[in-house]
């Protein structure tokens, strides 16, 4: 019977070590769920009807309280709207890296509009994060 409850222990964290990394998850400051994907790549997911500001505040924020990078450092859209990979339960994923992808080497120009879909697009940190803001007053605003 000790046999038995040992592998059971294992088992159990074997499945703890395998899971996806949602308990390891950071609230971005407008309440989204950031994942990491890799040291430098990570995932936002999406909670019920949120814009690409709010997707690309979550980012900026992450990478700015997270991995500390500067206000100048570029976030780079690596994957647009995807199942989950960092969640349990059915979730939609959006993921972004600290370096770009291969599909942005022979961008020359940034893009006019605020995208999801657009593989290699990119905002410094301090920008995206300007969308966290968009829509507080003073005394709503979350402060790190």
């Amino acid at each position: 019977m000790k046999h038995l409850t040992n592998l059971s222990v294992i088992a159990a964290l074997a499945v703890a070590v395998t899971a996806p990394t949602s308990a390891f998850a950071f609230r971005a400051m407008n309440n989204l769920k950031v994942n990491p994907e890799g040291q430098f790549s990570f995932e936002v997911i999406q909670s019920g009807g949120i814009s690409a500001a709010d997707v690309w505040c979550a980012a900026g924020d992450y990478a700015q309280r997270v991995l500390k990078v500067a206000q100048t450092q570029q976030v780079y859209l690596i994957e647009g709207k995807h199942m989950a990979r960092t969640e349990t339960r059915e979730r939609f994923g959006y993921s972004f890296s600290l370096t770009p992808p291969k599909e942005a080497a022979n961008f020359t120009s940034k893009p006019l509009t605020l995208s999801l879909k657009n593989i290699g697009d990119s905002l410094s940190v301090s920008f995206a994060r300007q969308y966290c803001y968009n829509g507080l007053d003073d005394r709503m605003r979350i402060f790190p």
